[in-house]
């Protein structure tokens, strides 16, 4: 099978301080969903860099289709982690905007838009990952974003509990982003709210190190083979 990933840093797998010489600083160290799909023999082809907002991921997602000469055959399965949307306001001319929960919807919302567009004109699927931020979960999700599909709707909840779905889904985890961007018109409440969120999902984290250590920020392998294990078996077997 033929599969393609896109994302930000949690498509490349696990990351790991660079040496004691450089203590703070992580690099990538271990390829996680990558790596355990080709041992599983598939052909796996990761577009995905750290840092990636999700416009960048879109464009990830087109790159792939211009890759296809690396496979045998046509792309089988897309899986592409999805990112806090806040990142792309990093690329606009504006300095500041107001934030709100409705501005969040419509933005992840416009990604989903256009991954849908794209994965309609190549006649092919991509399922969603929510890594960083969680993907935005609706009913009739499939109906509304056409060739696009949830996998997972939030991989730490299904590191930590089992369950791919999560009823309250956070789609930050940087509240420097926040504060850097926000503009006095904001809405405040919402915006405390949405950090108490990320500091107590960065605790999580940090307070459960087999699965996210060694640098608290990211799945590390043994995350990564929840997740490989998960989308085997629902996305790949059946």
């Amino acid at each position: 099978m033929n599969i393609v990933i896109v994302g930000d840093s949690w498509g490349c797998g696990e990351w790991g301080q660079r040496s004691e010489k450089f203590f703070g600083e992580y690099v990538h160290v271990h390829p996680g969903l990558e790596l355990y799909l080709k041992e599983d023999g598939h052909n796996v082809l990761n577009f995905s860099k750290g840092g990636s907002s999700n416009s960048d991921i879109t464009y990830q997602l087109k790159c792939a289709f211009n890759s296809s000469i690396f496979f045998s055959g046509t792309i089988d399965k897309i899986f592409m982690f999805q990112t806090e949307w806040i990142r792309d306001i990093r690329n606009q001319p504006r300095k500041k905007f107001d934030i709100n929960a409705e501005v969040e919807r419509q933005a992840i919302s416009e990604f989903y838009n256009t991954v849908s567009n794209i994965a309609v004109e190549n006649n092919t699927k991509v399922g969603v990952i929510g890594g960083c931020s969680d993907a935005m979960w609706t009913d009739d999700f499939e109906k509304q974003y056409p060739n696009l599909y949830i996998i997972c709707q939030s991989f730490i909840n299904l590191c930590v509990t089992g369950s791919d779905r999560i009823d309250d889904p956070i789609h930050f985890f940087n509240c420097d982003l926040i504060e850097q961007f926000s503009s006095a018109d904001s809405d405040k409440e919402y915006i405390l709210k949405e950090i108490e969120r990320i500091d107590r999902r960065k605790e999580l984290l940090k307070c459960t190190p087999e699965l996210f250590w060694p640098d608290t920020k990211h799945a590390n392998r043994h995350g990564h083979w929840i997740l490989y294990e998960y989308i085997k078996k629902n996305f790949i077997e059946n």
